[in-house]
Order: C-alpha cells, then sequence, then structure tokens
C-alpha cells in the first residue's frame, strides 16, 4: 500500500524513525511521498531515492562525527581560534562532509538533482532567515529564488534542512532578492 511520510528534525531521534520505516515496509506499506527536516530530511531523501530500511541501517553503521563535520585545520592548530571565528562565520562546520556524504549516497541510487526523482516524491524543509519563512524545496525554488529546481542537487538541499545553526555554517543562496541565509528546517518548523 502506498503512503505518504513527513520525517521531522530531531538527531538522534532519525535513528527511531529507520525502525518505524522497517516495521512499514514489514506491513506491505511504501512511500509514494516523503517529506523532512534537518535529520528528517536526510532520512527522506535517502526513502525517496529508494533506500530500504535495511540499506538505510547499513549505511548509518557506517558513520562517524568525523564523517559527518569537517573541522578546520585552524581548530586543530588554534583551538581557541573557532570560538572567535564561529562569531564570522556563524558556524563551527561548514557542512561540506555531510553533504558529500549524502551526495555519494544518493548518486549510488542515481539521484543527484530533483529531476532525477519522481514527480513530487521529495519536499525538503528549509528556513529561510533573510525572508524569515519557511521554505519547501524544491517547490520554492523557481518562485523565491529564480533557480531551476531540475539543476538543484537534492544533497544541497539536505545540507541546508541540516544546517543546525551554530554548528553548522548556514547556506548562502544569491537569488531573484539578493542573497538569503539558509538553515536547519527544524529553527522555524520541525
Amino acid at each position: 500500500m502506498k503512503v505518504d511520510g513527513v520525517f521531522s528534525g530531531g538527531g538522534v531521534k532519525a535513528l527511531a524513525f529507520i525502525g518505524a520505516l522497517e516495521e512499514l515496509e514489514d506491513q506491505g506499506y511504501t512511500f509514494s511521498r516523503v517529506a523532512g527536516t534537518s535529520a528528517g530530511a536526510i532520512l527522506a531523501s535517502l526513502n525517496a531515492a529508494g533506500y530500504t530500511a535495511q540499506e538505510l541501517k547499513d549505511k548509518l553503521k557506517s558513520l562517524s562525527f568525523e564523517k559527518l563535520v569537517d573541522v578546520p585545520l585552524t581548530d586543530r592548530l588554534l583551538p581557541f581560534m573557532k570560538w572567535l571565528l564561529l562569531y564570522y562565520r556563524l558556524g563551527l562546520y561548514k557542512g561540506n562532509r555531510l553533504e558529500s556524504t549524502i551526495e555519494k549516497w544518493l548518486e549510488e541510487k542515481g539521484i543527484r538533482t530533483f529531476a532525477d526523482l519522481p514527480h513530487n516524491s521529495l519536499k525538503i524543509i528549509c528556513s529561510d532567515l533573510t525572508i524569515g519563512r519557511i521554505v519547501v524545496l524544491p517547490d520554492d525554488l523557481k518562485r523565491v529564488y529564480g533557480i531551476d529546481p531540475a539543476t538543484f542537487s537534492v544533497a544541497k538541499a539536505v545540507r541546508m534542512s541540516s544546517g543546525l545553526p551554530y554548528f553548522f555554517i548556514p547556506v548562502k543562496i544569491h537569488g531573484k532578492k539578493g542573497k538569503s541565509v539558509i538553515v536547519d528546517g527544524g529553527v522555524l518548523s520541525n
């Protein structure tokens, strides 16, 4: 039976979602459309790409904190500098490793951009601090930013939605009305 799924954020709570996915799969349910914010965006994107609960478990077993965060050289050489840089960068880590990990996993299923997914099968929720509103990707890409959703990276959208403030540096998008600062979807909607 086909159903829709919505995955909220909450970091470690994402592990519970995998158990729920597994039970739903065992009961014969599959998702035709999924949406997610923050950690839920990670699971929603991988589910939309075709990953099963067991495949997700296997992927997450291989993860470690070090594989998801890119610690700047300055943090290792001059640890006190990270607090100064936090002020200027608005985050401790760039989020590049998180994005590249998600990108690699999506590419294993043939997914790079929203055009590679079935129409309306995935919605990623982000918070645009510049305009002070929730942004739904890919829907708002064209209307709000003038960006073609067919060319926009799903991994980038997941990175944007998972951009926990002050932990990850916010993603900046240049759109119709200038630069927008995008952070974790859970900031405005979880």
